[in-house]
């Protein structure tokens, strides 16, 4: 598979912004509903993490953040709201961009073998926040069917924009959070707008179906109630499929 220099590399200020949550509307404005959305975010995350956690009976979970950026919102959801305990480990990668490292002993950053190489480990839970708007259709369709293809056991989270169908003036006055001006900053506001309108949350569950992956029932849905942003979550395998699995090594 080609590797795709940074899915997320725009400079970042999410690891400052995560430490600042009560310093005010500029980094969460409300007008974009973004405090709302992260909250939102930070509760899917925590569901989805005890599941797992029941399903895999008390064992440690391997997550991966997956286009984490130098520090993106999912990572730092992850990593710093006591999801991760004993011996979880979350991996971070996203080639070609300087990730910022961790102090946390649970958070590591990997290359690309393993993710896809024949000696990956098994992850639990894959992060992809708000990536896939980024990538072209067809890139975006075979990296989740990569990742289906090598890790079927793995919950797959997915947030992103949806905003089709709104004009240039009202994105670009919605998203005005300090990460959403980076990237306007590294893209243009054209590009940026292009990019950033790509999804409905029916095209995109769509394209996560093309991609043969199958939705958890009621896990189609809005993070905010501008509905600019949403969540897919994908399901893997069937317990009793892992649990098998994990006996007959």
């Amino acid at each position: 598979m080609e590797t795709v220099q940074g899915y997320n590399a725009a400079p970042s200020t999410m690891g400052d912004n995560f430490q600042s949550l009560n310093g005010g509307a500029r980094l969460y404005p409300e007008k974009g509903c973004h405090f709302e959305a992260f909250q939102a975010q930070g509760r899917l995350y925590r569901d989805q993490v005890e599941r797992l956690r029941r399903e895999n009976l008390g064992h440690a979970l391997t997550l991966l953040d997956f286009g984490s950026g130098p520090y993106g919102c999912g990572r730092g959801l992850l990593e710093a709201s006591g999801f991760l305990v004993h011996e979880d480990r979350l991996a971070l990668f996203d080639p070609g961009t300087a990730i910022r490292p961790s102090c946390s002993p649970h958070v590591h950053i990997i290359n690309e073998d393993d993710v896809f190489g024949p000696q990956a480990p098994s992850y639990d839970l894959i992060n992809i926040s708000y990536v896939l708007c980024l990538l072209e259709p067809d890139e975006a369709r075979k990296i989740l069917e990569h990742l289906r293809a090598r890790h079927p056991q793995a919950t797959i989270t997915i947030i992103d924009y949806v905003l089709q169908g709104r004009t240039q003036a009202d994105v670009l006055g919605l998203l005005t959070a300090d990460e959403e001006r980076n990237w306007i900053k590294k893209q243009g506001a054209e590009e940026f707008y292009r990019t950033h309108t790509r999804f409905t949350i029916e095209s995109l569950a769509a394209l996560v179906r093309d991609a043969l992956h199958l939705i958890q029932s009621g896990m189609q849905r809005y993070l905010d109630r501008a509905r600019l942003r949403a969540a897919v979550i994908v399901e893997g395998e069937p317990y009793t499929t892992k649990l098998t699995s994990f006996l007959c090594t």
